[in-house]
């Protein structure tokens, strides 16, 4: 039987690469874990090896073996404990608060429900360090490619990164699905990348690049290409004549950008009951959009959100004591079933609240006033509203609604979208990424002929 010959490079090339990394070649590690993260960015993982080999650089997917203990220990779990130079808690977090359905602040370590979650965790933690650590001591890589930032593998390696001299990137998907987060410097692609690093980098380079029409033919790109999860009909929401309207776009209740960029002990109950006050007093109009992903799709850990947000809404007093037997009010809407269009909402919504979702910024793209109640990438830029806590939110509201305030600039806005869907981010296929990867190495921003040691490394 005749091999291809793409059969026949990857038959000689392997034992190649082996060699090479036994003589010293430090590959590129492709860090996955038992939920499998790296099929999340939705590239073919195996297209990696020949296609690095042709750029001189040696990919390997490495899927942590360690399982998940079962519970039953009876260990007393102690938040700062260290293991190896690892701080075990803060790789836990992310996992444990979205195996327990709960915000950051909701967590009790006298519950024993929550004692028992964390425990288990903890005891995989420390497994995957003792495990990783052997890894890395036989095969010293030159990076190590995660997703997200937060899950327990790559937030591990973050932690050990410095001792084995490896860079840690980060990849994440954005709500335009022909880019991808490559981020090379905080090792976390979730609201604490380095965009707006990036963005002063670039700011004085791309004014030429960016024309009075580069808004709208973004935004028609990205509506027609959005990730399923980010996907909404077409179907418009009649506003109320007469009133003010405020948009809510909600996130995922456990989402890591909610868990881990939030401002203060609340979360999305919080503010969708501050803002269900806010207006009946103020006689506005407040649409909730939830996030689609919740009505029909799965959580991190591979359970159906089964609509989190809502029934946690719901838990709270839901509708907070507004009459609602009829299906109708004069002051709120909730869409929790994905029936309505986001994009139609946001250009027809006067000001738009939210705690830091890249919603935001697509709402910063079509000229609206955004209130972000949480850090996100993009909230220095000057035109967003940063509110430090929710007892201010009234007061912005306020200041947008009734007094006719705005941030909003379309030439900040152009040249920061610009910067991070064109140049910060890359194109979503694995020749792209390859290159990303490799320039950014060390480098950080470009790629660069320098004699560096670390280069070398």
């Amino acid at each position: 039987m005749r091999l291809s010959i793409k059969k026949f490079i990857l038959i000689v090339a392997k034992p190649i690469a082996t060699m090479l990394i036994f003589m010293g070649k430090r590959p590129h590690i492709l860090l996955d874990g038992h939920l499998r993260q790296l099929d999340w960015i939705g590239l073919t993982m195996s297209s990696f090896f020949p296609n690095g080999l042709k750029r001189g650089m040696i990919f390997i997917q490495y899927r942590v073996k360690t399982p998940q203990p079962p519970l039953g220990a009876s260990e007393v779990v102690n938040v700062k404990e260290h293991y190896r130079g690892v701080s075990l808690f803060a790789t836990i977090e992310y996992f444990l608060y979205v195996s327990l359905e709960i915000a950051r602040h909701e967590f009790d370590l006298t519950n024993p429900i929550h004692h028992r979650e964390a425990l288990r965790w903890m005891l995989y933690a420390r497994a995957v360090t003792d495990e990783l650590i052997t890894l890395f001591n036989r095969v010293r890589p030159a990076s190590v490619i995660t997703v997200q930032g937060y899950c327990v593998e790559g937030a591990i390696a973050r932690l050990i990164a410095d001792h084995y001299a490896y860079q840690v990137i980060s990849l994440e998907n954005t709500f335009y699905s022909k880019r991808l987060i490559c981020e090379p410097i905080t090792g976390i692609s979730v609201n604490k990348n380095s965009a707006m690093t990036w963005y002063y980098h670039m700011q004085d380079r791309n004014d030429g690049l960016v024309n009075d029409r580069f808004l709208d033919d973004l935004m028609f790109r990205i509506g027609n290409t959005k990730l399923e999860e980010h996907a909404s009909p077409k179907l418009a929401f009649q506003w109320p004549t007469g009133k003010k309207r405020i948009l809510f776009l909600g996130q995922c209740y456990t989402d890591s950008s909610l868990l881990f960029g939030s401002n203060g002990r609340y979360s999305t109950v919080e503010v969708v009951q501050t803002l269900f006050n806010y207006a009946s007093q103020r006689g506005v109009f407040a649409m909730f959009k939830l996030h689609p992903k919740e009505n029909s799709g799965d959580d991190t850990l591979g359970r159906l959100y089964n609509q989190l947000s809502l029934r946690r809404l719901v838990a709270a007093g839901l509708p907070f004591g507004f009459d609602n037997s009829n299906g109708k009010n004069d002051y709120f809407a909730i869409d929790s079933l994905n029936t309505f269009s986001t994009q139609q909402l946001i250009k027809d919504a006067d000001v738009i609240v939210t705690i830091n979702s890249q919603g935001g910024l697509e709402a910063l793209a079509f000229g609206k006033e955004v209130v972000l109640l949480g850090g996100a990438f993009y909230d220095r830029l000057g035109t967003t509203w940063n509110a430090p806590h929710l007892a201010v939110l009234p007061a912005i509201l306020d200041s947008i609604l009734q007094d006719g305030m705005r941030l909003w600039d379309s030439r900040l806005v152009a040249r920061f979208l610009w910067t991070y869907f064109e140049s910060y981010c890359v194109k979503k296929d694995v020749q792209s990424l390859i290159e990303a990867i490799k320039a950014r190495r060390f480098n950080g921003f470009y790629a660069t002929k320098s004699d560096n040691l670390l280069d070398r490394l």
